[in-house]
């Protein structure tokens, strides 16, 4: 009997990338692609200033959640276009965090019992509801 691969799902991604020195990125949130960009983009700055990057005295400093007050405020990403797209958010800047929505999520894991996620990107959306489809947003992502 062949196995049977469990269907994925669609969700808010979060992703936490590093550039310099040792490029990497690793998931840290999954939220249901029920909850709102608005929110979406509340929690994922709560992630950033919370997450080591801002010692207790910065973050007592910020009084999360008064947003524009911390130093990288998240934003939503953009269409083609340029307008506002919420359905990405970027915040911070080295480390930074990318929120995004996915199709077909799925964790797996390995002979050694680490897991994985693998995903769908969506494609950028263009204005009045069309959409770019890229090639590599047909490809499926895998976690390091």
């Amino acid at each position: 009997m062949g196995s049977k691969r469990a269907r994925g799902r669609a969700a808010w991604l979060v992703t936490r990338h590093w550039i310099a020195d040792h490029p990497r990125w690793e998931v840290v949130a999954i939220f249901s692609p029920r909850v709102g960009g608005v929110r979406v983009r509340e929690f994922v700055e709560l992630i950033h200033v919370t997450s080591g990057s801002f010692t207790l005295g910065e973050q007592l400093a910020m009084m999360w959640p008064r947003y524009g007050q911390t130093p990288y405020a998240a934003k939503f990403g953009q269409t083609k276009e340029g307008d506002p797209w919420e359905g990405e958010i970027l915040c911070g800047n080295d480390p930074y965090l990318r929120a995004r929505r996915v199709d077909d999520l799925t964790v797996e894991r390995d002979a050694d019992d680490r897991e994985k996620a693998v995903w769908k990107e969506r494609p950028r959306l263009l204005a009045a509801g069309t959409e770019d489809l890229p090639e590599k947003s047909k490809s499926k992502r895998r976690t390091p």
